[in-house]
């Protein structure tokens, strides 16, 4: 595969050499501080029939080759915006990823996905207080397992 960005996966022409169509996807949801699932599974909506199309169009199955939210106020408004100071939000990243798993998981085409980041010193990583992107040691994990079946 080839990891497309969200905005421009339409774009890149070679698709047909490869077996999934690759994004990373960071889309804008909502502007909400601490958006609920349900506000999020909608913003999904055009970005998911987009992808649902695409797919169609190309005959081949959809993995998000990264995604994922940071911890904090408006995770979901611009989620690739990596270093932007705001608010411990550990409640916005549990909706975002509920939401993700919720549109895309149950389709026959979504091929899954690599979540974005996964640290090597797990006792160590995430926490309560971190505004990073790791869902390690947050609430978020045990979304994460729910919709896996297993633990991490």
């Amino acid at each position: 595969t080839y990891a497309a960005n969200w905005g421009c996966y339409k774009e890149f022409e070679s698709w047909h050499k490869l077996d999934f169509i690759g994004i990373d996807a960071y889309f804008p949801l909502s502007a909400s501080v601490t958006p609920s699932v349900n506000e999020l599974f909608t913003g999904w909506q055009p970005h998911f029939e987009d992808i649902k199309q695409f797919e169609i169009l190309k005959k081949k199955p959809i993995l998000f080759t990264e995604y994922g939210y940071r911890s904090i106020d408006k995770c979901a408004e611009q989620p690739w915006l990596s270093y932007n100071a705001a608010a411990v939000n550990v409640e916005a990243q549990q909706n975002a990823y509920e939401a993700l798993y919720k549109r895309f998981l149950p389709e026959s085409w979504f091929a899954g996905g690599f979540l974005w980041k996964w640290h090597v010193n797990d006792s160590k990583a995430g926490g309560n207080n971190n505004t990073n992107y790791t869902p390690q040691n947050k609430p978020v994990e045990a979304v994460i397992k729910k919709w896996y079946g297993q633990s991490l």
